[in-house]
């Protein structure tokens, strides 16, 4: 079973789990776990070939960031751990 820190709701996969977080997760969650600095988000922007490159770039980071604060949020159990 899976819970996640912003439901009680008892989810049976990782999967439906997420889904609920996702509609629930903070952007300081998110925020917590990116590992960019100001400095390294205008250097990546001013040494881009494209814009798309770095959005794409961009759009990365967060979806790892995002991924990571869903990982950490989440919990598994076996029935009958947690009353």
């Amino acid at each position: 079973m899976f819970v996640h820190e912003y439901s009680d709701e008892e989810f049976a996969t990782y999967e439906e789990c997420a889904d609920s977080l996702r509609a629930e997760i903070d952007i300081d969650d998110i925020y917590d776990e990116l590992d960019l600095g100001m400095t390294e988000v205008l250097s990546r922007f001013l040494r881009r070939k494209s814009d798309q490159e770095f959005i794409g770039w961009f759009q990365e980071e967060i979806f790892a960031a995002e991924q990571a604060a869903i990982d950490g949020l989440i919990i598994e159990y076996e029935e009958g751990e947690v009353d």
